[in-house]
């Protein structure tokens, strides 16, 4: 038996250099398709492992909280107020641990003693953080960090970013001057499909009460906390919601809740489920395993399409084989080895694709690609492996063994072609299927950027402000609009294509709230010039004018008040908003204008049907965070300008001037590396397809050239003969492309419902993909045949 294998193992190495067998074509097509189809299964993998990181991952839940209003519909919200899973601990004897999170700087600048910068995210987290989502203390002390007010812990890869050895160093914050911590510990990171992989600081929630606001306490508002609780052994989420109920009832404020029409509500969901059971990324999912899939079955097909055209020249082969004594162990023996040998050259060859693409590859996903390709779903990848060494083994192999002896040297080959065009239609439907799904895809995303937002973002530029002082907001805002090619600037808390807070409206002498709006807070002089805003009633505010109590609303803020109140007019209407009207509620707000509506948020989401509000604040007012720029000249020179002078004035500050259309398309990314990773998949099963294709058309030809030269003596033209191989092949590539769109309209249906704006869902794109599908089909079929329908039939006759 060894000396069988090893002699198998001499022969396919032999057999790889012969001519004809289409060895370079079986090793590329399955090296592209199992990299790929390996990159997209093991992300797949790793997203459903989402959060299953800790120990006893099944019994920890999040909480979210549901509410609604008199006037709007019910909305869920992934965070909480900073005293419910607390309130939890002590009266719902099922909740065993409850811990918070608080954020306190996104994606901000801290500093050390020694000046070194690095960007962070800084969260604040009760004192039993670790025991819930255990992490490997690598210095230092966890427990302390979590305890005692301005003290903190650092994972890995900050400590090493800010040089090592960081235990008694400090860090302040840029954006919030005074926020000044202790590195007391440092923590191995968590993974990349865990909730905490951005934590790079952790402190302790008891400095909220010697910093700021602290709001951990509250059962009502502030709801910026996200929450999460153990339940004991045996218990369920669903059986804590009666004591839930219970709980609103007995400690909530529930007779005021009631009469300002507020609903609410609170929801356990097992954190191994709150990611993977999200709209988003349950579509995601089947639709990336039905890509992989088809990028597998593709490879796998095409390299078993390839082995069946082979069996022509290689029937004779075995045959003889046979006749010398071979039995069935040897020819399987021989077509194993040959597959084996094929894999692992595709293996390497495909290894090799991966590390010289991976920096273009990892844009596509949610982690390394060292990580996904080795961690504890490596097993399906071997599995994968194995599939295909099975197939590739037994498939030419059970043919071989299968076919007659003495029939093989009487062309019973030579018949055998439906196997060939069942596999080669499949392919067809594959490549249809793709190309379709990426028209849609491509016409959604650029639906999504030139979407029309009801404000300018092009030629504007943007100054994140947050670590300056009002001092040196204000010399900022002066020096920009100082210099020549800056048409206008203002100042703004954030932009209206981010997420907004929401506050709640009453009008004065009632009790119950109306409705909530989403606070854009405020914003300086020029705002509406430099966004192109129009002001459809009353006045934009007027410089200077923070302490006059006045507010700017949507239309839809004044079609609510119409509704619910019977206001024609609301300018110069007076009216509380939370967070506004003082602790109280007590303070008015006018109403001196009323903008055109504009959309909130993503332009993937409908976001022109709530209502919004705008407030006054100077440039230097500490609630700005960004200086907006309108230049005459967009141009990255002249980014460049803006950022090099005030680095000049600000010389220990970071100053990062970015363009504000490029921060709006950032929140399309995933549907753009969705739309390239389609690309990537569709490029590569049409590649697949093709040389699938070749290799047909290369065998059809050399089985029918003798047809082909008498049909030429009796007079057969070039275009006769062609058509000839065309109308064979269009017989089963129509039906098949015309499957593959079906799906791919069907498919792309699915996944539109991800998006509340979405394009219309028409058949034309799949129309022009099914003539562009078979055009592609008939040019390489017509530059295949060419040679035989141009030679000289004399040429091929003479062999008879």
């Amino acid at each position: 038996m060894l000396h069988l294998i090893q002699q198998s193992c001499r022969m396919a190495w032999r057999n790889l250099f012969r001519p004809r067998q289409h060895n370079v074509a079986k090793i590329l097509c399955l090296a592209l398709g199992l990299s790929v189809s390996a990159v997209i299964i093991a992300e797949i993998y790793y997203e459903q492992t989402f959060d299953q990181c800790y120990p006893d991952y099944d019994r920890i839940c999040r909480v979210t909280e549901g509410f609604k209003m008199k006037a709007q519909e019910f909305t869920e919200g992934s965070n909480t107020s900073g005293g419910v899973v607390p309130m939890m601990k002590r009266t719902i004897p099922q909740v065993e641990l409850a811990t918070r999170t608080n954020p306190i700087v996104t994606d901000g600048e801290v500093e050390t003693d020694d000046k070194t910068r690095v960007r962070a995210d800084v969260y604040f987290a009760d004192s039993c953080f670790f025991r819930m989502f255990p992490a490997r203390i690598l210095e230092g002390d966890a427990d302390r960090a979590l305890t005692e007010p301005f003290c903190c812990v650092v994972n890995r890869s900050t400590a090493e970013r800010l040089g090592g050895n960081v235990v008694g160093r400090h860090i302040e914050s840029k954006e919030m001057p005074g926020l000044k911590l202790t590195i007391v510990g440092v923590y191995e990171d968590y993974p990349h499909n865990s909730t905490f992989h951005t934590y790079d600081v952790i402190g302790s929630m008891n400095t909220q009460k010697n910093f700021s606001f602290d709001g951990q306490d509250n059962l009502v508002g502030n709801d910026r906390y996200s929450s999460f609780v153990r339940i004991r052994k045996g218990a369920s989420p669903d059986s804590l919601t009666p004591l839930i109920h219970h709980m609103i009832q007995t400690h909530y404020p529930v007779q005021e809740l009631r009469q300002s029409g507020v609903w609410l509500i609170y929801k356990l969901t097992p954190i191994s489920r709150y990611y993977t059971e999200a709209d988003n990324v349950r579509q995601m999912f089947w639709i990336l395993s039905l890509l992989a899939i088809i990028l597998l079955s593709a490879s796998i097909l095409n390299y078993v399409l390839i082995v069946v055209g082979n069996l022509v020249s290689r029937a004779r082969e075995m045959a003889v084989r046979k006749c010398y004594g071979a039995g069935r162990g040897a020819v399987y023996s021989i077509t194993f080895s040959e597959v084996c040998l094929h894999l692992v050259l595709a293996l390497m060859l495909g290894a090799a694709l991966l590390w010289a693409c991976h920096g273009t590859i990892e844009q596509l996903l949610s982690a390394p690609l060292s990580v996904l390709v080795f961690n504890r779903g490596a097993w399906i990848l071997l599995l994968i492996a194995l599939m295909v060494l099975f197939v590739g083994g037994i498939v030419p192999g059970w043919l071989y063994n299968r076919m007659p002896v003495t029939l093989a040297f009487h062309g019973y080959v030579e018949a055998r072609r439906r196997w060939k065009v069942a596999l080669l239609g499949l392919e067809f439907a594959m490549v249809s299927f793709l190309l379709g799904l990426l028209f849609i895809v491509s016409m959604q995303y650029r639906h999504t950027v030139g979407f029309d937002l009801g404000y300018q973002c092009a030629g504007l530029a943007t100054v994140n402000i947050t670590a300056l002082q009002p001092d040196e907001r204000q010399t900022a805002y002066d020096e920009v609009g100082r210099m020549s090619g800056v048409r206008q600037v203002s100042a703004c808390n954030t932009f209206p294509f981010y997420g907004m807070s929401g506050n709640n409206v009453t009008v004065p002498g009632e009790e119950s709230q109306l409705f909530n709006i989403a606070d854009l807070y405020t914003v300086a002089d020029h705002y509406f010039d430099v966004l192109q805003i129009p002001v459809v009633a009353g006045r934009v505010f007027a410089s200077g004018s923070d302490s006059l109590k006045q507010v700017m609303v949507s239309q839809d803020f004044a079609s609510m008040m119409k509704k619910l109140r019977g206001w024609d007019d609301v300018v110069g209407r007076k009216v509380i908003i939370s967070e506004h009207s003082g602790n109280e509620n007590k303070d008015l707000l006018t109403i001196v204008g009323v903008y055109r509506d504009i959309h909130l948020g993503s332009a993937e989401n409908n976001g022109r049907d709530r209502p919004s509000v705008i407030f006054y604040g100077r440039a230097a007012n500490w609630m700005n965070n960004y200086l907006l720029i309108q230049l005459d000249d967009f141009s990255a020179e002249k980014l460049t300008d803006i950022q090099m002078r005030l680095q000049r004035f600000f010389p220990g500050k970071t100053v990062m001037v970015e363009s504000v259309e490029n921060l709006k398309n950032m929140q399309y990314v995933a549907t753009r590396n969705f739309r390239n990773g389609v690309m990537t998949v569709g490029i590569v099963v049409l590649f697949i397809a093709l040389m699938g294709l070749i290799g047909y058309v290369s065998d059809e030809v050399n089985r029918r050239h003798k047809e082909i030269a008498i049909r030429k003596v009796n007079g057969a033209c070039v275009g006769d003969v062609m058509r000839i191989f065309q109308l064979n092949i269009l017989r089963t590539a129509i039906p098949a492309v015309l499957i593959g769109a079906v799906g791919a309209y069907w498919v792309a249906a699915q996944w539109l419902q991800l998006y509340d704006n979405r394009i219309a869902l028409t058949v034309w794109p799949f129309l022009v993909t099914i003539v562009l599908v078979l055009l592609i089909i008939v040019a390489v079929v017509a530059i295949n045949c060419w040679r035989v329908a141009n030679s000289n039939p004399v040429e091929y006759l003479k062999q008879e």
